[in-house]
């Protein structure tokens, strides 16, 4: 009787061990797949999104109004002038698709320049932050992301793409 015993237990061990693993393997490929985002290139530049870039960023550019949160440094830092020359290539695209234009600034994670003349310091559409990306990020909202000189020597070329994804087909 203690040997069926033991086999009972045995099997159950091996059974649960079996579960474990595949719930754990499941997991972990879903970790792994769920935050990845797929990498194209538009007139040169990597833009990272779930799937049809173009597609992604006409449906968070569709309502009739846009804002441009531009993340800035405190004090005179040169990147901040170099984050305002993208937002306002951006702003000016936006408005020759006739799309009504607000843009507020973000300093040290406080929207602190244009708050108050502007309904609009919150749920932006378009975000131009300083970072190592060089890249444009489609998610909920469009990241505009990279270092000085990219935000200086790609403007034109980003407005560029903003006004090709608004283009009616």
């Amino acid at each position: 009787m203690s040997d069926k015993k033991d086999g009972k237990n045995w099997t159950e061990t091996v059974l649960l061990v079996v579960v474990f693993a595949a719930v754990f393997a499941a997991v972990f490929f879903l970790s792994q797949s769920a935050g990845k985002q797929e990498e194209s290139t538009f007139e040169g530049l990597r833009v990272f999104s779930n799937g049809d870039a173009k597609a992604e960023m006409a449906a968070v550019l569709a309502p009739n109004n846009a804002t441009i949160e531009e993340r800035l440094f405190n004090g005179s830092d040169s990147r901040n002038s170099a984050v305002a020359v993208m937002a306002a290539e951006i702003a000016r695209a936006l408005h020759a698709s006739k799309k009504g234009v607000s843009v507020y600034g973000v300093v040290d994670g406080v929207a602190s320049i244009n708050c108050n003349a502007t309904n609009n310091c919150s749920g932006s559409t378009i975000v131009v932050e300083i970072s190592n990306c060089d890249c444009l990020r489609v998610s909920d909202r469009i990241y505009v992301s990279g270092g000085k000189d990219f935000m200086l020597q790609n403007a034109q070329k980003i407005a560029g793409i903003i006004a090709y994804v608004l283009q009616p087909i």
